[in-house]
Order: C-alpha cells, then structure tokens, then sequence
C-alpha cells in the first residue's frame, strides 16, 4: 500500500540528491531581489530564443537576463 506520507525513516542530515541545485538557487536568491517579469512575444521569436539559449548552453531564463543586460548597457541606462 502505498502512501502519501513525508519519509520518515529519512535522517534530519541527510542530503537530497538535488540538494546542491537547490543551495545554487537559495544562494542566487540571497543576491539580489528579484521581480517576476511576462512578456508575450511571438512564437517564432520564442522559438528563436529557445534556440539561441540551446546553443550557448544556457537556460532561456539566463539568456533573456543576459540580452536584458547587455541592452541596458548599450542604451546608457545602468541604474542596478
């Protein structure tokens, strides 16, 4: 019979196996406050985007970061 319960034969120490993304996260978190921020685009530029972030090996989260950075940079409007 399987049930819905937490583990509770699971040791207070001891570490899950996705422990280390979630320290990644905590520790990003802990940086700098962050805002949620959805835009519609089109689809074939969602596409593109997914694309490019394939490539360069990076979440579209990251490549929409780092396209919002360097655009900022280049308009002249570094307020952070």
């Amino acid at each position: 019979m399987t049930s819905n319960n937490a583990d509770l034969g699971m040791q207070p120490n001891r570490r899950r196996r996705n422990q280390p993304a979630a320290d990644a996260v905590q520790a990003d978190v802990q940086q700098e406050e962050h805002r949620q921020l959805n835009v519609a685009v089109p689809v074939r530029m969602h596409r593109q985007i997914r694309v490019r972030a394939a490539q360069e090996g990076v979440t579209v989260r990251e490549w929409c970061m780092r396209a919002l950075e360097t655009s900022l940079e280049l308009g002249g409007n570094s307020d952070t």
